[in-house]
């Protein structure tokens, strides 16, 4: 049985297939209780929260000739008036019914159209929904002028899964790393927002489910696998995913978001239930398992795209079965968001065909474009756990009786198989996947070297924190004198996981630093972990295992260096005492440090000022001489010292971004950061960088402006203190590729 042999109906609520029946009747889900686990907006089993929903927007692309594309969700009662939609702007606004009745409710997609004005700066737009006389809803989102850098934010994993225990949840709680995300979002409005995937935690319908329920525990393997996917049972589990949605979607934290930054989405396993294609073919293809996936993927289009099966390809969606985008935003920075769930086996994560999709596109990418992301909700780059896998393929494929004996039943997921093994074959780099991994790599490197375009990975999912690289290995750098400017194999991945999830404990994530993290994955091409983090979030304690951190994260990206770009963004920190900004002014090998104040040159929205102090330069021009230097040297070379990664941080009760880094470096005898800025700085600048005041720098030399990336992860501490936690922030700025050699 093969999952492209069905045809998915239309009909959004009800999709059986057939399979033994059991002759059961099972009960109806129960009355709706407030979740222990979940979100108090959350219920189990969840219930529809109003019947005037959205809208939620989503960006879709800009295009050469100067448009912004996305688009607005909405959805309001069968028989009711219907909703208008309306900006402060010209817009071209297009309406497609979705859904004409989808549990009493009617789901309309508006495509939204703006003009984008010439240069540098933002622009607010301003939205207003009408859903009946009297009643009507406003608020905005923030659009980047032609030549403005574009900013954004990346997080994954928004929610708690059944593992969790309740007194972990009451500890940490659902919105903390939310309100620090639209806190930063507010001083300094963001363009975008990419969702990595967890958007929900489907995990419970396995509990609230009746059937499901009896599925997953009375059962005998050989009926299981066999049942029916019954049309009562499908109705409630589509009920039990719109609902799930809806009450996520409208969390007051979340919704906050998807009304004032619009999204992109990217789903990964617990959209749909945990470790989803990442089975036995037995088990994914059983009628309840397809019946299941399917439910999900028409509920995941809703919601997370804003499509149905219908109109998804109009919709800039495409793959063989899966749906994948590629979205230009502005002139020189692009992001390939990949499906890595609809075509997923134990076997195969994205269909050769659907690879050839993506590079095709890709190929067609502006030629302005000098920075891709690509977005994999799991990890492309992680450790490699051999030993595990082999151990669980081993338990797999014994006979169910075994998998059951003294020390192994505790250790069983609901379907019968090692708990922990469809966690370790999600991963791109298990045995089963790294050869299709390693031959998406060399594509993306010739693309890279085609296009003279660089390419950074971001991904979340495993709930903790770190960098990864990819970069030409040594002995042809040294052959090539090889430099970060000209190396197209220099790619780094950024993990940000969870915004809402349980991290991994202390001791799990030093573990992770023993298991093998480095090596040579494909000709001329090193890989492995960096060791990102200086410092602890918690009050700046020194650490000794830098490469995986185990707290609670977001990702802010920002375009820097591009010419034409001259503002756009608020200052982010200040520092005034020329001492402290020395001590913190570290740079880096093979990435473009932020300023010492960690700020940008722009325009500060509505009344609010740009503050400078007299003995820096202009940001543009810091920015700059930044990236001309990163684009030289190679990070964390420890022959040439430690490069600093230390970022702002938030205030004492975990709000916004503008306080001083967790630690200044002094620079004296013991500081591995000793001697390192201060002297290349002196081989850039000719003139003296701390005597050189603003009304100087028509004198210094500017070259052509390089572009690069800035990427700047958010910690949040696992300690409470007296106001909350606080945050912590981390950053490297991954530079523009030039001139790129074999």
């Amino acid at each position: 049985m093969d999952i492209n042999s069905f045809a998915f109906p239309f009909d959004a609520t009800k999709e059986p297939i057939e399979g033994f029946k059991s002759g059961i009747e099972d009960a109806a889900p129960g009355p709706s209780q407030p979740s222990k686990t979940q979100s108090p907006a959350v219920n189990r089993p969840p219930k529809l929260p109003g019947y005037t929903l959205g809208p939620y927007f989503q960006f879709l692309t800009t295009t050469e000739d100067k448009r912004w594309i996305g688009s607005a969700l909405t959805l309001h009662r069968v028989g009711t008036l219907e909703p208008k939609l309306s900006f402060d702007r010209e817009c071209n606004l297009a309406k497609c019914v979705l859904y004409e009745d989808v549990f009493d409710m009617v789901a309309i997609r508006w495509d939204c159209e703006f003009k984008i004005p010439d240069g540098d700066g933002d622009e607010k737009i301003t939205w207003t929904i009408q859903w009946k006389e009297g009643h009507e809803e406003s608020g905005t989102f923030t659009m980047a002028r032609m030549d403005e850098k574009w900013r954004g934010g990346f997080f994954s994993c928004n929610g708690f899964d059944e593992t969790v225990p309740e007194g972990v949840v009451k500890e940490f709680g659902f919105d903390n790393v939310w309100n620090h995300m639209n806190s930063v979002h507010e001083e300094v409005p963001l363009h975008a927002m990419i969702w990595g995937g967890d958007q929900i935690y489907i995990d419970f319908i396995f509990k609230d489910i009746p059937f499901l329920k009896r599925w997953t525990t009375d059962m005998e393997y050989e009926i299981m696998y066999k049942h029916e996917f019954s049309e009562e049972t499908s109705r409630q589990c589509a009920n039990y995913y719109f609902c799930t949605y809806l009450e996520n979607w409208e969390r007051p934290e979340v919704k906050r978001s998807l009304q004032t930054c619009p999204a992109i989405m990217s789903w990964d396993d617990h959209d749909m239930f945990d470790g989803a294609g990442s089975y036995p073919d037995y088990n994914r293809l059983s009628p309840v398992m397809l019946g299941l996936m399917r439910t999900a993927q028409k509920f995941r289009l809703l919601f997370q795209h804003q499509t149905n099966l219908k109109h998804y390809h109009e919709h800039r969606l495409f793959g063989k079965i899966g749906q994948s985008s590629v979205i230009q935003m502005g002139p020189r920075l692009a992001c390939l968001v990949t499906d890595g769930r609809t075509e997923r086996n134990d076997k195969t994560i994205i269909e050769e065909e659907s690879w050839n999709m993506m590079f095709d596109r890709l190929g067609q990418l502006p030629p302005t474009t000098k920075h891709l992301m690509v977005i994999f909700a799991v990890p492309f780059s992680f450790i490699r756990v051999k030993v595990a896998e082999k151990a669980f393929e081993f338990l797999k494929n014994r006979a169910p009786w075994v998998r059951f004996l003294p020390g192994l039943k505790g250790q069983q997921s609901i379907f019968g198989l090692p708990e922990l093994y469809d966690d370790l074959l999600d991963e791109w780099t298990h045995e089963a996947h790294i050869e299709e991994r390693d031959r998406a790599l060399v594509r993306f490197q010739e693309l890279a070297k085609a296009q003279q375009l660089r390419v950074t990975f971001i991904s979340g999912d495993v709930h903790c924190a770190a960098v990864s690289r990819f970069r030409t290995d040594s002995n042809t750098r040294k052959a090539l004198n090889l430099k970060p400017e000209n190396d197209h194999r220099l790619m780094y991945q950024m993990i940000a996981s969870a915004i809402v999830n349980q991290s991994p404990s202390p001791n799990a994530c030093i573990g992770y630093h023993y298991i093998r993290n480095k090596w040579h994955p494909v000709p001329q091409t090193t890989e492995g972990l960096v060791e990102m983090f200086e410092r602890r979030p918690e009050q700046g304690k020194h650490v000794r295992h830098r490469k995986v951190m185990p707290n609670r994260n977001w990702l802010m990206w920002t375009e820097v260096g591009a010419k034409s770009s001259s503002g756009g963004q608020l200052t982010e920190y200040e520092f005034h005492d020329r001492e402290e900004t020395n001590a913190s002014s570290t740079m880096p090998d093979d990435v473009i440090m932020a300023t010492p104040n960690g700020t940008q040159k722009g325009r500060a929205p509505s009344t609010t000022a740009t503050t400078r102090s007299k003995a820096s330069l202009p940001e543009d021009l810091k920015d700059h001489r930044h990236i001309k230097w990163n684009s030289e040297h190679y990070l964390f070379d420890k022959k040439k010292g430690y490069p600093s990664t230390l970022g702002p941080t938030s205030k004492a009760d975990g709000t916004g971004h503008t306080n001083q880094p967790l630690h200044s470096h002094g620079h004296g005898i013991f500081c591995h950061h000793k001697g390192k800025k201060g002297r290349t700085v002196a081989e850039l600048d000719p003139a003296n960088r701390d005597e050189m005041k603003v009304d100087d720098m028509d004198d210094v030399p500017v070259d052509e402006p390089v572009p690069g990336l800035r990427l700047r992860i958010w910690l949040e501490s696992r300690e409470r203190e007296e106001k909350g936690r606080q945050f912590a922030s981390y950053e490297i700025m991954v530079p523009g590729l030039s001139e790129a050699k074999a």
